[in-house]
């Protein structure tokens, strides 16, 4: 049995705000100038990013969580840096084997892959003889049966099709698409195990194009604008249906479908009637089966819309910012987030500034979740819209505290701060078995890599604590709860490792809870209400 002062010795570390709830992985540049983290994409049970230690330059490392495991993976470039983070942002994988752009200062920019072994991290292909580089900066890769597409250039041929399954030997050019220059390939998207991308052959400007891999199969869709190209974009499956924003001169940029054939590629509605565009910037999503996206019919500004693919179920959800200024603050597909049977996005109604909200696909059903920045339109910047531990996080500024962990369960109490002491969080939550990973700051680490475990004791009386008590702890097993404020208070009781083991519902002034079918440590009572919430931790010592 483990004595009091043990137990006590254990919360007091426990308690640290460096320890348990939120760690930082690895100082991996030692200072506070930090290891300017990136590209963050999990692999299995590992994470690979770009990082620089300050000594081998920005490369690629592997972390499983913790601080031993956590290496540079291979120095790709002893002289520099072997990964270029400003053309090339994404890793690609085939199973789990990661693919990635790196130079090792003798072949220039190339496909590379790894195993995560130092052995297995080596060059594909040679692909444009030369320390210049075979990879075009338009930073277009994707993995697709087995193959990894990509822009690619020998040296001959600028800007075109290839694949390439790992192999030096199966790393080829798929179709040289513009004859007498580059194609420009963007938008690699697959949509009923078809793969799609926009390219300009040099003679109808940028168009919808698809592939199966092969020369003939890789095909232009259709010349969708009669000369210059229709440039589409914002490529999204929805239920085998490929939809896009496309440009004619007729009705300038409108949303567009796709089954793959020429026939079958028609504009679903003409949403912002005449040549108006109903689209400048956006983000497609699909939220169980339906197309969301924001767009503008001319009259309201930039709202959110939806779409079952017919010009008649093609409509605005809501005009959430009266008027002709829209409401919409979409910059990415992260603006989007489905979470318990409900699309969560950014908005602004002209009230409250830029905030999470959530809807149902009704009108009446799109409301704001939370005023997190309260104030005459003051934005709370949220971003990264991410479920985790059936909470949705997201990275949000209240005005006090600095951009930090925000979770909610949709309701406006249950909006609540993760911590509200630590580093200030800045993007990239990777969700990896029972943590959240992220890239945060702090004054003496610069940015490195941290993680979180979801645990509530860190967010202690964030909320007003209700009036409530919790007494002995440590317990031998009973504790009494006295309500001094509220009549009634649904508990959860959560261990160390943020697993629920207790719900009840407390509606008496003074009560006892029985928990010594627990086991001995350190358990966060999590007390919620219409007021509010708060959290106690206590000390089981049987």
């Amino acid at each position: 049995m483990k004595t009091k002062t043990t137990l006590l010795a254990i919360a007091l570390n426990l308690f640290t705000w460096n320890i348990n709830a939120q760690l930082l992985v690895k100082d991996i540049k030692i200072g506070s100038s930090g290891a300017n983290i990136s590209l963050i994409k999990k692999v299995g049970n590992r994470l690979y990013f770009a990082a620089d230690d300050g000594t081998k330059g920005s490369e690629v490392w592997i972390s499983n969580g913790t601080s031993n495991g956590t290496t540079i993976l291979k120095d790709v470039n002893p002289s520099g840096d072997g990964l270029n983070k400003t053309f090339f942002t994404k890793f690609e994988t085939i199973g789990n084997t990661l693919y990635f752009v790196g130079n090792n200062n003798v072949n220039g920019f190339e496909l590379w892959k790894t195993d995560g072994s130092v052995s297995g991290t080596q060059l594909v292909k040679d692909i444009k003889v030369g320390a210049s580089g075979g990879f075009m900066v338009t930073r277009e890769m994707i993995s697709h049966n087995g193959f990894i597409y990509f822009s690619g250039d020998d040296g001959t041929i600028s800007d075109e099709l290839w694949k390439s399954d790992g192999t030096a030997s199966g790393t080829n050019l798929v179709k040289n698409i513009a004859v007498t220059g580059p194609s420009y390939i963007e938008n690699f998207t697959v949509s009923n195990d078809v793969l799609f991308f926009t390219a300009n052959d040099g003679n109808n400007g940028q168009e919808l194009w698809k592939t199966d891999g092969s020369a003939a199969g890789t095909v232009l869709v259709k010349n969708i604008a009669s000369s210059g190209g229709s440039l589409p974009n914002y490529l999204t499956d929805v239920k085998g249906t490929l939809y896009f924003s496309a440009y004619t001169a007729a009705n300038g940029i409108e949303l567009w479908k796709s089954d793959g054939t020429n026939a079958g590629t028609i504009m679903v509605k003409d949403i912002n009637p005449g040549s108006g565009s109903a689209f400048s910037t956006s983000a497609f999503y699909n939220f169980n089966g339906t197309l969301y996206f924001s767009a503008t019919d001319g009259s309201n500004g930039e709202e959110l819309w939806k779409s079952d693919g017919t010009p008649e179920g093609t409509v605005m959800v809501k005009d959430i910012r009266v008027g002709t200024s829209g409401g919409l603050e979409i910059s990415n597909i992260q603006s989007f987030m489905g979470f318990n049977g409900q699309l969560y996005f950014l908005a602004n109604d002209g009230i409250t500034g830029v905030e999470v909200w959530k809807t149902d696909g009704t009108t009446s059903g799109t409301v704001l979740v939370k005023d997190i920045r309260s104030g005459n339109n003051t934005t709370s910047d949220p971003k990264e819209l991410t479920v985790f531990n059936n909470s949705l996080y997201f990275i949000a500024y209240d005005g006090i505290n600095a951009s930090t962990l925000w979770k909610s369960d949709g309701t406006n109490s249950g909006t609540i701060l993760a911590f509200n002491k630590g580093p200030k969080v800045s993007k990239s939550l990777i969700v990896m078995g029972d943590n959240l990973y992220f890239r945060a700051t702090d004054s003496a680490n610069g940015e490195e890599l941290w993680k979180f475990d979801g645990t509530l004791g860190i967010n202690e009386n964030y909320k007003n604590d209700l009036g409530i008590t919790v007494y002995p702890n440590p317990s031998k097993g009973i504790i009494n709860l006295e309500l001094t404020d509220l009549k009634e208070a649904e508990l959860s009781i959560y261990n160390v490792a943020g697993q629920k083991v207790l719900t009840k519902k407390i509606n008496e002034k003074k009560s006892r809870l029985d928990l010594n079918t627990l086991d001995n440590g350190i358990y966060f009572l999590n007390f919620k209400n219409n007021d509010g919430t708060t959290v106690k931790k206590i000390i089981l010592d049987k």
